[in-house]
Parts: C-alpha cells; sequence; structure tokens
C-alpha cells in the first residue's frame, strides 16, 4: 500500500499593521462555513465538498474560511489547499468552556487534529 500526501510550510503571523503569509501582507477576506446542507445534512460526497470550497473562491471571491465548531471533510480542506484558502479550523465545541475534564479533552482534540491533517 502506498499513500501521497501534500506537505507544505507556512509562516503565518499577526502584527499591529495587519496579516502576513510568507513575510507577505495579507487582507483577509473570509466567512464562516458549516458543511451541512438542507435535506441530507452532512452526507454530501467528497465531490460536493470541493464544489463548495470552489464556490468560497471562485464565486464569493474569499480567501480564508473558519470552519465552525468542528473539523470537517478531507475533501473540502485537500480543495481548499489546492486552490489557496486559508482554512482555520476548530475543535468540537460551542459557547461551552468547562472544567478541567474539558481542558484535558480540549487538549486530545487538537493533539488529534494536528496528527490527521
Amino acid at each position: 500500500d502506498e499513500q501521497t500526501e501534500r506537505v507544505g510550510f507556512r509562516r503565518s503571523v499577526f502584527r499591529e499593521d495587519g496579516y502576513y503569509l510568507n513575510g507577505r501582507r495579507l487582507q483577509l477576506i473570509g466567512l464562516n462555513r458549516h458543511q451541512s446542507w438542507p435535506y441530507v445534512g452532512y452526507a454530501m460526497p467528497g465531490s460536493q465538498q470541493e464544489r463548495d470550497a470552489e464556490i468560497l473562491k471562485n464565486e464569493l471571491g474569499v480567501n480564508a474560511v473558519r470552519t465552525s465548531h468542528y473539523p470537517q471533510s478531507p475533501y473540502f480542506y485537500r480543495r481548499c489547499d489546492e486552490l489557496g484558502l486559508l482554512v482555520f479550523t476548530e475543535i468540537p465545541g460551542w459557547q461551552h468552556i468547562g472544567d478541567e475534564e474539558w481542558k484535558k479533552q480540549a487538549v486530545r482534540n487538537t493533539e488529534e487534529m494536528v496528527l490527521q491533517y
């Protein structure tokens, strides 16, 4: 078996005068995204996940997307990478910061995301 994954290194910095990617100032134009659709929920195929990234870039003109409240489809992430869309992904959770056990779980979720992507 063989699996190939694209890997890249970026330098991402917020400064007083703006956001910089690889040493160049970049105005972020973005939106939030949930990966659910009316009537089918989360059951969309990879091709539709990819098409959604294309709509964001080519029809809406954004260069950044926040994946609201949870990690999303690998198809979406791969297509964003190909299109040059910045993705700000989140651990699962919304409107709740809890006790020590919650914080430990948040760290585990973050570790899993790093290993997965």
